[in-house]
């Protein structure tokens, strides 16, 4: 069965300051965090020698997210985007030589940490780092919140939020960003183990 959606969850409007769309895995970039400043990487968690160690919930995380976001490209807008950090959004990086370790530290600073990511289930943390890279964290904080904390549920909670803004403005939000965003979806459901929500596509006649 569908996953309700509360009307505050589902409005076009709460997801109007997120108007910069990357090239790879769509993306929306929020445009008000307009520095790329860094923090030092944390590594990873536990003690015992390298071979007993276990990637942070973190790293995990992060290295999921990039490797949905890709490399370096040109979105739409023709802005740099490398590892999903568009240089709209951080004008004072240089997104062209950004390293995996800077990209990391720009994530863990200006979205996990927004996001209590240290707090979560991994699995719960997996999906709000990505809601959070694609809707800023303040959606991801809503989402977590209105899911009660199950990744499955807000993950679906996620793509029909994005199907309604597909519908209400297809000319902006169909078409190939409501496929990236659908085919998202579909990959991090099966991650989960999900099953799909009822109901059509983003940017479906």
């Amino acid at each position: 069965a569908a996953t309700a959606v509360p009307e505050a969850v589902a409005s076009a409007a709460d997801f109007l300051p997120f108007l910069f769309f990357a090239n790879r895995g769509g993306r929306i970039e929020p445009h008000h965090y307009a520095s790329g400043g860094l923090v030092p990487r944390t590594g990873f968690a536990g003690g015992g020698s390298d071979d007993d160690q276990q990637p942070s919930s973190f790293d995990a995380a992060v290295t999921n997210l990039m490797r949905r976001e890709g490399g370096y490209g040109i979105d739409n807008n023709g802005a740099e985007v490398n590892y999903g950090i568009n240089g709209k959004a951080h004008p004072n990086v240089d997104i062209k030589n950004l390293t995996p370790d800077q990209a990391k530290d720009i994530y863990r600073k200006q979205y996990w940490n927004q996001i209590g990511g240290d707090s979560l289930d991994p699995a719960l943390a997996n999906v709000a780092l990505d809601t959070a890279a694609m809707s800023g964290p303040a959606k991801a904080n809503e989402l977590i919140k209105a899911s009660g904390g199950d990744p499955v549920t807000m993950l679906h909670m996620r793509q029909n939020f994005l199907n309604n803004l597909s519908a209400k403005n297809p000319d902006l939000y169909g078409g190939q960003y409501a496929k990236s965003w659908q085919n998202r979806y579909e990959s991090m459901l099966k991650e989960l183990g999900g099953s799909p929500a009822t109901g059509g596509r983003g940017g479906d006649k």
